[in-house]
């Protein structure tokens, strides 16, 4: 026999659970409690009928209650029933006594009857689910989707499930190829990378903050649950444990791009475990998909990761030209290409789509006429 304790603050009041041995309940329903006379719960077994009377049971019933009696009109199969008997399902009873008893004696004195195997409390349960206390979190539809612009509850990427799992990681360098990123920015700041990045378009130290490069960069990892701004997908829990975000300026701010092949590489070398591309080919094809660009991608690939994970993951925009045609670098089979959807888990109108692309999450959608309510993505800029 066994008996589990905990302390006051850690399980229900007035609630415990026997589980008594074979011999004892032969088959599921032998054991029928009743409310006697005396107001206590009677069973039959006198000893443990005592002991109901001696601590004022006055509720007894199975803990795993499947429906299983033969007069229940959703009697379980004969073999689920005895695969529960198997595993001792009908042994179970939960009782519940009329005060806020001191359980010592309880316990004690029901563990010592030879019909039962094991008592043991009913421990609290609470539900589990991280809301960051950042001011714009309610702002951000694709996070957790409740219809607040005007969208469809539950058109999201399912975020609040995730952060149970994990909420980011400082050993996650995620490398932000394209416009500069505000490397200053309040929401952002804490979670750079500490050499912040490389401007590739002019090939010098100094990076010029974008907005673009900002927005990506908060939807990546802009700080959770720091009382301020936004919440990341991957900005931690408010304690400096967020991605690092590393700043690749491969695009001038509102201007074009160069050296993208170069920007791949040097992010490689330096630990970066993904590649983020908010970038695809002016035109659809693979004849513009150039031989640099893809050997940067297959080096990344392979030598990319940092000390987290066995080679780099290379995501790609799939286009916005809201055609089927094959968009390069994202129709590339080593990238993961990203479509877009909006706040009712549509395709957005703009987005490319095909047969080719590997996963669609929230884009946003304008609209002339309405504004932010036809759910654009709300993040970080530059300043």
């Amino acid at each position: 026999m066994q008996v589990h304790q905990q302390d006051d603050d850690g399980y229900e009041p007035g609630v415990f659970r026997i589980k008594l041995v074979r011999q004892t309940d032969k088959s599921v329903g032998d054991l029928m409690p009743f409310m006697g006379q005396k107001g206590y719960m009677q069973t039959g077994l006198t000893e443990l009928d005592a002991l109901n009377e001696r601590f004022g049971v006055t509720g007894m019933g199975r803990v795993f209650d499947f429906g299983s009696s033969d007069k229940s009109s959703d009697a379980l199969p004969a073999h689920i029933v005895e695969r529960h008997r198997a595993w001792g399902f009908d042994l179970w009873y939960e009782l519940r006594t009329r005060d806020k008893m001191a359980f010592e004696e309880l316990l004690s004195a029901y563990g010592s009857l030879e019909e039962v195997e094991l008592v043991e409390r009913v421990s609290r349960k609470e539900l589990t689910s991280f809301t960051p206390n950042d001011p714009d979190y309610t702002r951000q539809w694709y996070l957790q989707n409740t219809g607040q612009s005007g969208g469809t509850s539950g058109a999201d990427i399912g975020i609040r499930g995730a952060w149970e799992i994990e909420r980011g990681q400082p050993g996650v360098i995620v490398a932000i190829i394209d416009e500069g990123v505000d490397f200053n920015h309040p929401d952002l700041s804490a979670n750079m990378w500490a050499g912040i990045g490389y401007n590739f378009r002019q090939d010098m130290p100094l990076i010029y903050p974008g907005n673009h490069g900002t927005h990506v960069a908060g939807i990546i990892g802009a700080v959770t649950n720091n009382d301020r701004g936004m919440a990341g997908i991957a900005g931690g829990s408010g304690t400096g444990d967020g991605v690092r975000l590393m700043s690749c300026m491969v695009f001038h701010p509102g201007g074009d791009g160069a050296n993208f092949h170069t920007a791949l590489v040097w992010a490689a070398d330096r630990g970066a475990a993904i590649a983020q591309n908010s970038w695809i080919y002016s035109s659809p094809g693979i004849q513009y998909f150039e031989t640099p660009v893809r050997n940067a991608i297959d080096y990344f690939v392979m030598y990319g990761g940092g000390g987290v994970m066995d080679g780099g993951l290379v995501v790609f925009s799939a286009g916005n030209e809201g055609t089927n045609a094959d968009h390069y670098p994202g129709a590339y089979e080593k990238t993961v290409a990203v479509a877009a959807s909006n706040h009712h888990d549509e395709k957005s109108d703009y987005s490319v789509y095909g047969t080719w692309i590997d996963l669609t999450a929230p884009g946003g959608e304008y609209r002339e006429g309405a504004g932010e309510q036809t759910g654009m993505i709300w993040s970080t800029v530059a300043g």
